[in-house]
């Protein structure tokens, strides 16, 4: 007997991003205004130069320091191209950063309000133009002048969610995930608190560059922070599926059956996972056998005990929805390939196992065939007569076994 049906398929998941596209209200207040305004990106760069040297001098000088965040964010708004920006606005962060600090220590809050008041509208003004940007793109060259924008607005403004998820989202747009991903990470170094829809996209992204052993943590986390959310473990028991951590998998989709017992969607998931632990214990018996060990009763025991949890599953789906195609064809593959690893077991078997085994075949075949009379009823695929002459042969129903083959 062989195998004629694939695997059967594990929880399959798509996500999209949950965050909307709007423009954010600049500050009301008006950011201070000086002569730097009209100076060129020459004259610019040389008072930046002249206030590098003083601070090499006085490197704890809060004005000082505020000055020069203040012009390296003006230069930056003099590039027309956003990419060019962005490493001014880095430079900009750190010397705002420094002064901020030395403003809390000397509990000046005049500087602390600048500063923030600076940084709000260097922001508002990089974080709207990517809004706007996103808003016209028609190709991956525009997503990837709004996600620089984005990318931007962070840099300026490193706890701003809103941002990294926008820069997240035009990078994915712009068909680069990776760079999608580092926007998220950055944000998880940035952002406090994070939020459970910023946790959910980073781990969508990493499911979707095939990467579900990092996707695992971070549904954890996620997870960790809301009980309820039933995306959250679906997104979840996806990951472990992907990563092979299948017992766990199955942990996540008992609670999703529980909770939603409508949706056919988790029995089945859990169903499969019971089975494809089966085979994977077969498999282990196999190689077992060939180096020669024995095969005990609590092996068997074991692959019978998983078999069961998914036939019970597969009877309740059936009982619950005997006209739902998919479900009737999953039933069918699994009980055609649990006879055949079981088939595949009985050489190593001794004679009272083997009597077992032998039962427990028959009983999956007959089980099988009802099954599989009624998909070659409404669907005659080669695959299905297939198995239906394979079951009909070794029950030793041979007329039946005849007509059977004659279809393929």
């Amino acid at each position: 007997m062989t195998n004629l049906f694939t695997r059967i398929a594990g929880l399959v998941l798509a996500f999209g991003f949950f965050f909307g596209c709007s423009v954010l209200n600049k500050s009301s207040n008006k950011q201070t205004t000086d002569s730097s305004s009209a100076l060129s990106e020459t004259q610019i760069k040389k008072q930046v130069s002249d206030l590098e040297e003083k601070l090499d001098s006085t490197p704890e000088n809060t004005s000082l320091l505020l000055q020069k965040g203040s012009l390296l964010t003006k230069w930056a708004q003099k590039k027309d191209d956003p990419q060019k920006r962005t490493s001014l606005y880095f430079k900009a962060d750190q010397s705002l950063s420094m002064a901020d600090s030395l403003a809390v220590i000397a509990d000046n809050n005049s500087n602390r309000e600048e500063i923030s008041q600076l940084r709000k509208v260097a922001w508002s003004n990089e974080h709207n133009q990517g809004v706007q940007s996103f808003q016209n793109a028609s190709s991956e060259k525009d997503y990837n002048r709004a996600a620089i924008y984005f990318k931007n607005a962070t840099a300026i403004m490193p706890d701003s969610a809103t941002s990294y998820q926008m820069a997240s989202k035009a990078f994915y747009k712009s068909n680069q995930p990776q760079k999608a991903i580092a926007e998220l990470e950055r944000a998880r170094t940035e952002v406090d608190p994070l939020s459970v829809e910023l946790l959910e996209t980073l781990a969508f992204l990493y499911m979707e560059t095939n990467q579900p052993k990092s996707a695992v943590p971070i549904y954890q986390e996620a997870q960790s922070m809301t009980n309820h959310n039933m995306g959250i473990k679906h997104g979840l028991a996806n990951a472990y599926i992907k990563a092979g951590k299948h017992a766990k998998a199955i942990e996540i989709l008992r609670q999703l059956a529980a909770q939603s017992p409508d949706n056919i969607i988790y029995r089945q998931s859990l169903a499969a996972e019971f089975y494809y632990l089966g085979q994977q214990k077969v498999s282990a018996l196999l190689s077992k056998a060939e180096s020669q060990k024995t095969i005990t009763e609590a092996d068997l025991s074991a692959i019978d005990s998983l078999f069961q949890e998914a036939q019970n599953l597969y009877s309740f789906m059936l009982d619950n929805r005997p006209d739902n195609m998919t479900v009737l064809e999953e039933s069918a593959r699994f009980y055609h390939n649990a006879a055949v690893h079981y088939q595949n077991l009985l050489p190593h078997l001794k004679q009272q196992q083997k009597d077992h085994i032998s039962d427990d075949i028959s009983k999956y075949l007959s089980s099988s065939i009802p099954m599989l009379e009624q998909l070659v009823k409404k669907k005659s695929q080669q695959a299905h007569w297939e198995s239906l002459y394979q079951a009909y042969r070794y029950l030793g129903m041979t007329k039946k076994a005849q007509n059977a083959k004659a279809k393929f």
